[in-house]
């Protein structure tokens, strides 16, 4: 059997994680960190389901720096800002991801769903065996 990759679009399990887990752990400061809990959870869980032997999980920019917000400044001009515990599970994650295997990707130029149907795409080439998880209605 050949080894798996499991390909996860992170924002999106991120915002489900954050938006599901409520605000069950908060740290010394009040930041609600539950959705990192929860993140670590699901990861597993999929790792497990698809029995994966690498895990590649990519992530948007922190800001309105890709290629669709410099071709169309209203890209995305309407949506609220992201929750500061949000973006703060956010910063714990890629710092925590790396320690436990995961190669993470996170570039200005593109959003995660760019960056994972590339890593999708690149795997389905090399005829490797690859597990893309996502939420993204435009993927």
């Amino acid at each position: 059997m050949k080894p798996t990759l499991l390909i996860i679009e992170g924002d999106g399990l991120l915002t489900r994680a954050h938006y599901g887990a409520g605000a069950d752990i908060v740290t010394k400061s009040g930041m609600e960190v539950g959705s990192v809990n929860k993140f670590i959870q699901v990861l597993q869980r999929e790792i497990n389901r698809w029995n994966a032997d690498y895990l590649y999980i990519a992530f948007d920019p922190m800001g309105p720096t890709t290629w669709r917000h410099k071709a169309y400044t209203e890209y995305k001009a309407g949506r609220p800002p992201k929750p500061p515990s949000l973006v703060y599970s956010k910063t714990l994650l890629m710092k925590i991801l790396p320690l436990l295997g995961a190669t993470i990707e996170m570039n200005p130029e593109f959003e995660a769903d760019d960056l994972v149907g590339s890593m999708a795409y690149k795997c389905s080439e090399e005829g490797r065996e690859c597990v893309l998880e996502a939420n993204d209605k435009d993927l």
